[in-house]
């Protein structure tokens, strides 16, 4: 599906790069290369137009993706159409316009997919507050009572599934109707049904998917994005074999000496409001 992104950018690239009269045969072959951008480009919009049939990503963010995404698909068609009739200034305005359309389709499907933020997730903060965006740097510290009374799933679990699974499981973008950002959406589900058994962790889907081996169906997360580690599968697997309890205190579970020992690490690390 990303094909045309590729096609169509080279195509910008040896446009511009034809300008320049050293290089003026740069694009000699701009039609055919704008011939196979539109076709991949139709395909493209086909494909996404069947996936968005899921239900699976925010409504907003997906209608104005598939907008952008059939504006591509159609300037691109038109600017074949005007590159063939060699209207040669009309053909860039148009190529331009198909170029800009592209990029707000392609920015829009990296925030249905990987959420909004999804270009300065990792920047540095000093970039990210450039930006306008909220960092951790200054965030004063949010924890209001010893350790071992903070709350298990606001403390423990919900900064691993945060890290590991919401990226897929959010508001905007929640694959097989699943919701892994709330507690809520925890315990309610997805399309299958419950994915946390209390009591059973070994029974629960969520944690076998996490055990099953990376190459196979179903194993989340995607063998792309980073994998939980044993330490995070543990603590996840002591919070729903002792009830997945939604308001527990950490002093109010079985707490075994491996696993006190992670909790004394894990809660160690201030809390940050977000």
């Amino acid at each position: 599906m990303h094909l045309p992104i590729g096609v169509l950018v080279l195509l910008g690239i040896l446009e511009l790069v034809a300008g320049f009269t050293r290089w003026k045969d740069a694009a000699q072959n701009s039609r055919w290369i704008l011939g196979f951008g539109c076709v991949t480009s139709v395909i493209s919009t086909a494909f996404g137009w069947m996936l968005a049939k899921s239900g699976s990503y925010e409504p907003q963010l997906l209608k104005w993706h598939q907008a952008a995404g059939f504006g591509v698909a159609g300037v691109a068609v038109v600017t074949l159409l005007l590159r063939h009739l060699e209207w040669r200034r009309t053909y860039r305005v148009s190529l331009a316009i198909m170029l800009v359309l592209l990029v707000v389709a392609s920015h829009l499907g990296g925030s249905i997919t990987h959420g909004r933020d999804f270009l300065t997730r990792y920047a540095p903060a000093k970039v990210r507050a450039l930006l306008g965006q909220r960092t951790t740097d200054n965030t004063p510290v949010a924890i209001a009572w010893p350790p071992m009374e903070e709350p298990v799933f606001t403390r423990v679990v919900e900064p691993i599934l945060r890290e590991r699974c919401v990226s897929c499981h959010n508001a905007e973008k929640h694959k097989a109707d699943l919701r892994l950002d709330t507690l809520e959406g925890l315990l309610r589900g997805g399309q299958d049904g419950p994915v946390i058994k209390a009591g059973q962790a070994k029974e629960s889907p969520l944690f076998q998917c996490m055990l099953s081996p990376l190459d196979a169906d179903g194993h989340m997360p995607p063998e792309d994005q980073p994998q939980p580690i044993s330490e995070e599968i543990a603590l996840l697997e002591w919070w729903i074999n002792d009830g997945a309890p939604e308001s527990a205190r950490v002093i109010d579970l079985k707490l075994k000496p491996e696993i006190r020992h992670l909790l004394e690490i894990v809660l160690k690390q201030p809390e940050q409001v977000n």
